[in-house]
């Protein structure tokens, strides 16, 4: 395959000028205008999930926090969680007083191994925290016989699962709760925010009165948002970042990138911090919601063919492993990860061949310091930290650009000194 035009970044930040529009339209209505927006956003999400509630807030954070609250949990109550995940969940159920008993992944899809749940499970545990891991829906059957078996309340984690399905039925909707995020990256994209969904009336009741006493979010910082998100939504542009953000990382950006990141990444909660986010889910996201609600099956659908692609190309390198495709869901693949041994070798090659990729941002949390006193062997859940590798998987990667990534991987492992193997 030839040279391509463009080169590659990781990720492209999904906007528009209608969307724009939207959000500046909303900003400049009455306060009538506004609850409308937030009504008929819940309503509509409601709808697409298959739930008679939907409450929006302002953070996946906040949402597993009014979860966990709604559901009355109490310091001293155990949840099943798995160690795969992002910090920030295990920083939440800390700050409940709730103690994380982490279960190791499987392999095959990321998402928490059934076989090991029973036997993590005491007189003191109340939860279970379902994860769909990249798009990729979890066992939430076998996860729902063993929470009826035991008595425990099922708490769905979609956050990186917004419009994926289990044999047909939509994740969020299968346990007593369920939240998603709708952050920046996010294929549901409402300059932050998230939603819970439920099908229990008096838990819907309970948590919207605990917003009630939540303050609305500032004008200040939505506006920061929008600056934010059109800066990187034109820096991820193919061709501004072809000319522009790729030379700059090319003349040694690359080397602070780890500080880079650090800058950008979210810090350790605390109960201040929690309160500080507080705050309301706002009209404009709810109109930036309503304009993307519409379209959310039909991006999804793009990026699943494009991930089949990935698949198919992928699959007969030796060196790498990708996750199963299973037939009985529908993963909308928010991300595509593979694994890797030598991942830094890999992921300097395609750089220098003009396809920027990255490490993940879930890491194994069983082991973390700042978690000591929970910390247990996951094996699965420490060797996939170690070799995830998200390939860019967007709007805009063409077929094309798939292929020439494929066949770049496919010449690095190809080279004698640069075999990898994984056991």
């Amino acid at each position: 395959m030839g040279i391509i035009s463009f080169k590659i970044s990781q990720t492209r930040i999904e906007f528009s000028f209608k969307a724009l529009a939207v959000f500046l339209k909303a900003f400049y209505s009455d306060k009538k205008k506004k609850k409308n927006l937030i009504e008929e956003f819940e309503k509509a999400f409601a709808k697409y999930v298959g739930v008679k509630n939907s409450i929006s807030v302002s953070s996946g954070k906040i949402a597993l926090w009014l979860s966990l609250r709604g559901l009355n949990a109490i310091k001293g109550d155990e949840i099943i969680v798995p160690a795969y995940t992002v910090p920030e969940v295990i920083e939440v159920i800390l700050l409940c007083g709730l103690r994380p008993i982490f279960v190791d992944i499987c392999f095959n899809d990321a998402t928490m191994d059934i076989a090991l749940v029973e036997e993590k499970i005491t007189s003191r545990t109340k939860f279970v925290l379902a994860t769909h891991m990249y798009g990729n829906p979890c066992q939430i059957d076998k996860i729902l016989d063993i929470a009826k078996k035991h008595n425990l309340k099922v708490i769905e984690d979609a956050a990186q699962a917004c419009g994926a399905e289990f044999r047909g039925k939509k994740t969020g909707s299968f346990g007593e709760i369920g939240y998603f995020s709708f952050g920046l990256t996010k294929n549901f994209n409402t300059l932050g925010g998230g939603m819970i969904v439920t099908d229990d009336d008096e838990l819907a009741f309970t948590i919207r009165k605990k917003i009630e006493l939540f303050r609305p979010i500032p004008a200040w910082l939505l506006l920061k948002r929008l600056l934010t998100v059109l800066l990187l939504w034109i820096c991820t542009y193919p061709v501004v970042f072809s000319l522009c953000i790729y030379p700059l990382l090319y003349l040694g950006l690359r080397r602070w990138e780890n500080k880079l990141c650090a800058m950008f990444k979210v810090r350790q909660l605390t109960e201040a911090g929690l309160n500080e986010i507080k705050q309301k889910f706002s009209a404009e996201q709810a109109a930036l919601g309503l304009v993307q609600i519409r379209t959310l099956n039909t991006v999804n659908d793009e990026k699943i063919k494009k991930a089949f692609l990935f698949n198919r190309r992928l699959s007969r390198i030796n060196g790498i492993r990708i996750f199963e495709e299973r037939k009985d869901v529908k993963n909308i693949y928010l991300n595509y990860v593979i694994r890797v041994e030598k991942r830094k070798l890999l992921m300097d090659y395609l750089f220098l061949q003009g396809v920027y990729v990255l490490p993940g941002f879930v890491i194994d949390c069983s082991h973390q310091f700042i978690f000591e006193e929970f910390n247990t062997e996951c094996p699965n859940s420490r060797k996939l930290e170690n070799e995830n590798l998200y390939l860019p998987l967007n709007s805009a990667l063409s077929g094309e650009n798939i292929l020439y990534i494929a066949e770049l991987i496919e010449r690095y492992y190809a080279m004698d000194q640069f075999k990898g193997q994984l056991v």
